[in-house]
């Protein structure tokens, strides 16, 4: 049977030649869920600062791209003298005010050690994306 540990030996040697092991199984299945239900909450509940603090910086860098690089895909061509709407040179104010009404909510720096303790290391200033205008 290999390498069973004595509680699990014992009690497989304990059983007649055929039993029902569906039963066992079960058992086995449901703690399990019952433990990873437990650690994705605990997991879970202890990153929401860092899964906020992920999420505002993925959407200062979304607004930054938008402002700032997305003026320079897609050049417009000009029909008869304008650009047309929709394309670069339509609409940049408003992508910047949106850029610049969200801000920035700084800059944190976390180490995690051996053990799987986070600790903040330097809550800095954080400047801004860089401004091509």
């Amino acid at each position: 049977m290999g390498q069973l540990g004595c509680p699990a030996k014992a009690f497989l040697q304990s059983q007649p030649e055929s039993f029902d092991f569906a039963s066992i199984v079960e058992r086995y299945v449901n703690a399990a869920s019952v433990f990873a239900a437990w650690l994705w909450s605990e997991i879970n509940t202890r990153s929401l600062n860092l899964v906020d603090e992920l999420n505002r910086k993925a959407m200062e860098l979304h607004l930054w791209q938008q402002a700032e690089v997305g003026l320079l895909i897609g050049l417009p061509m000009e029909i008869q003298g304008h650009r047309p709407i929709g394309t670069a040179g339509h609409g940049e104010h408003v992508k910047r005010k949106m850029r610049y009404d969200y801000g920035s909510p700084g800059f944190r720096l976390w180490a995690v050690d051996t053990a799987g303790i986070a600790t903040l290391i330097r809550d800095d200033g954080w400047t801004f994306l860089p401004r091509y205008y």
